[in-house]
């Protein structure tokens, strides 16, 4: 019998690009934050003077709810007055000086938090004018067709804003390529020469993030800060982005590092934005005879102090699909993994341990409301190994928040071998690829510029039309009879269309607009009220009948009428008439009168107006009422008035 001899084999594998994984696993870190600079003057004439100098500065470490300041010295050299406001400080000197200096320091307390968002509607509808800013685009943060096409691609058929919002931060860290060359190096560059370009550093690749995520209707800001990186290990200036989710608030993604709704407790926050552009420090000044020269902002951050190490938080477990094999293997390899709150999360698996792979040994994954999830790798033995001995490789797993879990992988030339294609099939049994729920809605809301019109105007309505679906719809039909716009709509983008209706041969009716295509149709009615005259009229008239000759009474009467009138004039008989200046609406008038103006038994009311434009209208209008008790004199008068 041959004589096996078991040996042990260990490969390591490190991911590339991460913040310093080792800090995430503490509850929080104690840092110390510097940031300094100067300003030197440079006279241009013998002697100068200084007006001011103001240095206004927005990065600056705030307390919020991953963060706290316990203390912060802010200092200059000479004295200047010091403003701090939220997220920025000002210095302003008045005196003439060669050198002015100034700093920040400042020990901050950042936290470990994940940050627990436990549901969210896609596409987000009726967000606040106040977010407006966060949805559009700016200077860096620019907005084309192709971002535009991209986004939506990956959000058609979501309906969780956590997913799409995940989904877009993974495509951008897979597809755009870290890479500090001449350009990026020098200044920041916009969002679509990014896509176009595929490459960028931590300000592209925040900046095209946040881009794709305003193009489908979802709010996100810029922010600024400091950060520990394994790339030159040590903290330095970074960007990351948050996002706003509904009935939760703003939430932060660092897609350089992979960190989807959380980022490690190594990051500082100094200053947020609407754009990757907004200046660190401006200076503004007044002299005569002087010009200054500013020095670069030094900033700087170093560890003091650490919290106690966190609880692994995600039950981890490993299993290979076939753990005894030959030379030339392709093992599949099954990583699960369970959220135990009841909200969304993301971390970051990485296979620490384990012979080849085929692909990166890292992943960002996304995990629902207590989800229990598999995600798969397959791994490679070599294609040459001695005959005569076992070998056993140790694989490892671990994920961003301390979890671990590991298993051992034999290989020997006697063991069966197993195919590429073979371990793909494998997987595939276990997989269950998740059915997006494809939603193609839309939202049709008209107006009219007026509540009513004369049959010689022109009406002007107003529609807002907005994709609440999320998949674009293309070729839609949007119609006021014949009048009709054709559009596409991306996800979450809305419009504004306008129609002029000539109202000659409308009337009192309804009018419909339409928007279809061949995967939807709404409609909205509106109640066209066209006039060819004021309606002024007399809904009611109310007086006490019969009444005594001398008896007095009030007479009540409601005039009404839906479009404005104006220079109202109610004359009664033969009294003094009444004035108005203008009525719209339903309007009770009530008259003092005696039975005797009455003696005849009519009540002959005569009302003179004009509409808006002055034309004049008349509205006549008799009723009878018996009077009694008339005097012998007034049944005479009344008797011969009656004749005429």
């Amino acid at each position: 019998m041959k004589k096996l001899f078991l040996i042990f084999m260990l490969i390591l594998i490190v991911p590339f690009i991460s913040a310093q994984d080792d800090y995430n696993i503490y509850s929080y870190l104690n840092l110390d934050f510097n940031l300094d600079s100067g300003i030197s003057t440079v006279k241009t004439v013998s002697n100068p003077s200084l007006n001011f100098l103001i240095t206004n500065l927005t990065l600056s470490p705030e307390t919020d709810s991953r963060q706290s300041i316990s203390t912060i010295n802010i200092n200059s050299n000479p004295e200047a007055k010091i403003t701090k406001s939220q997220g920025a400080v000002s210095f302003q000197w008045n005196e003439l000086a060669d050198h002015y200096s100034f700093s920040i320091d400042a020990k901050i307390k950042t936290n470990n938090i994940i940050y627990k968002v436990k549901d969210g509607q896609f596409p987000i509808l009726d967000l606040d004018d106040s977010f407006s800013k966060y949805l559009e685009a700016s200077e860096n943060i620019d907005i084309n067709e192709n971002i535009i096409n991209q986004a939506s691609t990956l959000a058609s058929g979501e309906s969780d804003l956590f997913v799409v919002v995940f989904n877009i931060a993974n495509w951008t860290k897979n597809n755009i390529r870290y890479d500090l060359n001449t350009l990026t190096a020098t200044a920041t560059q916009k969002s679509s020469w990014t896509l176009e370009n595929k490459e960028g550093v931590c300000d592209e690749i925040t900046s095209l993030f946040i881009s794709m995520l305003r193009s489908v209707g979802i709010p996100a800001k810029f922010v600024s800060g400091m950060v520990y990186s394994n790339i030159d290990n040590k903290f330095g200036n970074h960007g990351w982005a948050e996002v706003y989710f509904p009935e939760y608030g703003w939430v932060p993604f660092d897609v350089t590092f992979g960190q989807y709704g959380w980022v490690d407790p190594s990051h500082i926050k100094l200053s947020e934005s609407v754009d990757s552009a907004t200046y660190s420090a401006r200076y503004l000044w007044r002299s005569d005879g002087l010009t200054i020269s500013p020095d670069e902002l030094n900033l700087e951050t170093k560890l003091f102090g650490t919290g106690p190490e966190i609880e692994p938080i995600f039950p981890l477990e490993i299993e290979l699909l076939k753990n005894q094999v030959g030379p030339s293997s392709y093992i599949p390899i099954k990583i699960t993994i369970e959220n135990p709150f009841d909200s969304y999360v993301s971390t970051t698996l990485i296979l620490t341990k384990a012979p080849e792979l085929l692909e990166e040994n890292s992943i960002q994954i996304l995990l629902k409301p207590n989800q229990k999830k598999s995600f798969f790798w397959i791994l490679k033995t070599p294609d040459l190994i001695d005959e005569n001995y076992i070998y056993s490789s140790e694989v490892e797993v671990k994920d961003s928040f301390g979890s671990k879990a590991k298993t051992s992988l034999e290989y020997a030339s006697h063991y069966p071998s197993y195919g590429l294609e073979e371990a793909s099939s494998y997987i595939n049994e276990f997989e269950k690829q998740e059915t997006k729920t494809y939603s193609k809605d839309l939202s049709l809301k008209c107006s009219l510029d007026k509540n009513y019109y004369y049959n010689h105007e022109t009406a002007k309505i107003s529609c807002l039309i907005r994709n609440t679906g999320n998949t674009p719809l293309n070729n839609l039909n949007i119609c006021l009879d014949l009048d009709c716009y054709k559009e596409n709509l991306r996800i979450s983008e809305e419009k504004n269309l306008n129609f002029s209706l000539n109202l000659k041969d409308y009337s009192y009716q309804q009018i419909n607009i339409t928007a279809s295509n061949q995967d939807v149709y709404v409609s909205n009615f509106l109640l066209l009220k066209v006039f060819s005259k004021p309606d002024l009229r007399i809904s009611s008239l109310n007086y006490l009948n019969p009444v005594s000759y001398n008896e007095d009474f009030d007479l009540e009467l409601i005039l009404n009428s839906e479009v404005l009138v104006k220079n109202i004039k109610i004359k009664i008989n033969k009294l003094d008439p009444i004035l108005i200046d203008s009525s719209q609406g339903p309007q009770k008038i009530v008259i003092p009168v005696k039975g005797s103006y009455f003696a005849n038994s009519l009540i002959n009311l005569n009302i003179n107006y004009e509409d808006e434009n002055g034309k004049k209208f008349e509205l006549l209008r008799k009723s009878e009422i018996q009077v009694v008790n008339l005097p012998w004199y007034a049944r005479f008068f009344s008797f011969f008035s009656n004749l005429f």
